[in-house]
């Protein structure tokens, strides 16, 4: 099930929306998502429903002791990423991912990573850790969201008409370019690089049908995740920011996928010394978060030679 499939617009919004509004106590509330949660991604894949639990498990298991840790810190850390990214490049080059592997992983590498650095930042509460690690509106394609920014709606969420309405529309947008837009553009793309012989007009047809097919796929999800999350009194950051009006790749990656880029640059690129050891130094740490970005997308070599591409070019 995916939030543009008919079973998840006419059947599982509506009854988890209705059950969510008819419930009073705000715990109620919060449980009503976990569930809804995991019955989301079980209808997607549910052979490794297992899996994500237990990813839940480890990270919450790993805060708790990294607040109540004293020594050896560094260490836990260091084994819970280790082993995150071992599972990761397992199925990565077996070929077979898991539904939203990659974001629930990362999401979760973010909370255990806050939690070392400022042990306030981590919670004692299953159920908390599990609607972090759920929340459905953005369990398999993000945006990616710090525990510390969910955290304020765990105890209090506001509910009106003009925050169902706003969500409303913001989720109809997206819908409306994923499946009207998008595939548009896919179908003209595929027109073009599936002719025999193409001009330069064709050429450049198809490659900026597919660009758009990108866009509209890709923001129209965040759109639908961003109208989700404010029907259930939630906001999640935005993802997109006109990306195709940049002037640089770097101004790029400031505005397309921003929560990824936001990821990679406070928990890689910052860890890595950032732009303060010099220029040399920089221009490493650059190509390494750009590799990295491109192995997270794919363990093809296109994608390790996109990395590195945009890296030098950043």
């Amino acid at each position: 099930m995916n939030s543009a499939s008919p079973i998840f617009l006419f059947a599982f919004l509506p009854l988890v929306l209705i059950a969510y509004h008819l419930l009073r106590p705000i715990r109620a509330k919060n449980v009503l998502l976990i569930a809804a949660g995991l019955v989301f991604y079980a209808f997607g894949d549910l052979r490794h429903l297992p899996l994500l639990l237990a990813s839940c498990a480890l990270h919450y298991g790993v805060g708790l002791a990294l607040m109540r840790a004293r020594r050896g810190r560094r260490l836990l850390l260091a084994a819970c990423v280790t082993v995150d990214l071992a599972v990761l490049a397992a199925y990565k080059w077996h070929g077979a991912l898991p539904l939203g592997i990659s974001f629930y992983t990362f999401q979760a590498i973010s909370y255990v990573a806050d939690t070392y650095k400022n042990p306030a930042d981590g919670t004692k509460s299953l159920c908390e850790a599990l609607q972090y690690l759920t929340f459905f509106p953005q369990l398999t394609a993000g945006p990616f969201l710090k525990f510390s920014a969910l955290r304020p709606y765990l105890d209090r969420r506001e509910v009106s008409w003009q925050k169902n309405t706003q969500g409303a529309r913001r989720f109809v947008c997206g819908l409306c370019k994923k499946v009207l837009l998008s595939a548009a553009a896919a179908k003209l793309a595929d027109a073009m690089f599936s002719l025999a012989a193409i001009d330069a007009l064709g050429a450049w047809t198809g490659a900026l049908s597919y660009c758009l097919q990108l866009y509209f796929d890709f923001s129209g999800y965040s759109d639908m995740a961003v109208g989700l999350g404010l029907l259930f009194g939630i906001r999640l950051p935005e993802n997109f920011r006109y990306p195709y009006c940049a002037d640089s790749i770097t101004d790029f990656w400031r505005r397309w996928h921003i929560s990824l880029s936001t990821w990679f640059r406070d928990y890689l690129y910052i860890p890595l010394g950032g732009n303060r050891k010099g220029i040399l130094r920089t221009m490493a740490n650059k190509l390494l978060v750009f590799l990295a970005t491109g192995l997270w997308h794919g363990t093809g070599w296109t994608f390790v030679l996109w990395g590195l591409w945009h890296g030098l070019l950043s």
